[in-house]
């Protein structure tokens, strides 16, 4: 049998770990979450990107000079999340309000212990790890995931929403197909062999970091335990 390519093995160690097979999606899925814990994932979200802006910068200027469309790759994300008059975070602020939250208080609001690990592993990976590193760790092991982490919402969120209620889940499959595609080229085409290991093993690491995330909206969000801020303000 050949071996496997590094493509494949990136893949296959974020497989088991992809968002796609958690619990909290799989009940979205399934039409089971209420509004309330979906303006907690927006809260969630909202929080998670919120620096995205500077982790994209430090991912700039942290890529070698001559790896042109490495460094291509990140400018184009930069331009599409921060786009005038269709930036990201206010789509996800859209949402929230559609499920019933105030926007201003899901920017006040705190995340959660497991959105804010996952804000501090990002903060560590782009201020301190290679931009190779930087790449398996954030694009490929997290922001890849949309693809195929969002279809099977999309039948759900149609039947309770407007369609601009929910722009932000129909561009994300679109554009992170992209980011993902482009992610796995440029790792394939710069990482040396004696990388590969260690490269394979932080696709799991970015992937186990999101997992908890999502783990923090399912337990408060569908099981009702209070880890944090709820999506709408506390009644005195």
């Amino acid at each position: 049998m050949p071996a496997a390519s590094l493509r494949q093995r990136l893949l296959a160690a974020l497989e088991p770990r992809h968002c796609k097979h958690h619990p909290l999606i799989q009940a979205w899925a399934r039409g089971e979450l209420s509004r309330e814990a979906m303006a907690l994932w927006a809260k969630e979200h909202y929080h998670y990107t919120h620096a995205f802006a500077r982790w994209y910068a430090l991912m700039v200027a942290a890529c070698p000079v001559d790896w042109a469309d490495a460094r291509a790759m990140y400018l184009d994300t930069i331009a599409e999340e921060y786009r005038p008059g269709a930036e990201h975070k206010n789509m996800v602020l859209r949402f929230a309000e559609a499920c019933g939250a105030d926007p201003d208080y899901i920017v006040r609001a705190r995340p959660l212990p497991s959105t804010q690990a996952l804000r501090d592993y990002l903060e560590l990976l782009t201020t301190r790890a290679s931009f190779l590193e930087m790449v398996v760790g954030q694009t490929i092991a997290q922001e890849s995931q949309s693809v195929e982490l969002y279809p099977p919402i999309l039948p759900v969120l149609r039947e309770q929403f407007r369609p601009d209620e929910i722009v932000f889940f129909t561009e994300h499959i679109e554009a992170d197909e992209g980011h993902g595609g482009r992610a796995l080229d440029i790792v394939e085409k710069y990482a040396r062999p004696e990388e590969y290991d260690h490269l394979v093993e932080l696709v799991r690491r970015g992937a186990d970091q999101r997992w908890f995330y999502f783990d923090g909206i399912y337990l408060q969000g569908v099981l009702g335990y209070p880890l944090g801020d709820p999506p709408f303000p506390r009644q005195p």
